[in-house]
């Protein structure tokens, strides 16, 4: 006896090639809303069934790895962006807003270069803004640079983390004369579609 299912295939961004392809078989529950909970990563309750597996697949159709996966694999694409280019600070400065609209979660790299002064000291914080009140608030600190290093920090990976919408850096800059040369980047993976 057959069970009824269906089949969704995930394509690439630009629609044209079969990346990969998630069965499903109905269960109790409603298909539709199980197939949304599968798609979009949430976890089920304890004790219910699995409703489908996620295999990757060629363009051709043919399954690239003989596992079959538990759960659904985000296939998506990697944006980087530069927030502050290389480049010697003084005093603290507070960058541009960012649109990481797309981006449900990101790394985060500081690489300082170069540092002088008496007793400097470099605090890199990168804050999201909140669309409706307009207000910026911290979402990572990276450790109080003093001298060269470089660091990386992620956000938006447990649960209940997102990313904002929009994104900006503050790199406040004490002691006497300080300068430090850095940059400050990021890399995340957009959500497949």
């Amino acid at each position: 006896m057959s069970k009824a299912g269906v089949i969704v295939h995930i394509v690439d961004i630009a629609g044209e090639d079969v990346i990969g392809e998630v069965q499903i078989t109905p269960t109790s529950n409603t298909l539709l809303r199980r197939v949304k909970d599968l798609l979009t990563g949430i976890v089920l309750a304890a004790g219910t069934a699995v409703i489908g597996k996620v295999r990757p697949v060629t363009a051709t159709g043919d399954e690239i790895t003989n596992d079959t996966v538990d759960a659904i694999q985000t296939v998506g694409i990697v944006k980087e962006a530069t927030l502050h280019a290389s480049g010697a600070e003084t005093a603290t400065v507070t960058g541009a807003d960012v649109d990481v609209a797309v981006l449900p979660a990101a790394n985060f790299y500081l690489d300082v270069t170069a540092v002088s002064g008496s007793t400097p000291t470099l605090d890199v914080k990168i804050q999201g803004k909140d669309s409706v009140s307009g207000k910026y608030f911290d979402l990572v600190s990276f450790t109080q640079a003093t001298a060269v290093t470089n660091q990386r920090k992620n956000y938006g990976s447990g649960a209940g983390e997102l990313l904002d919408k929009t994104i900006r850096y503050v790199a406040t800059i004490g002691g006497t004369s300080p300068s430090f040369t850095f940059s400050l980047s990021l890399a995340g993976k957009t959500l497949g579609k």
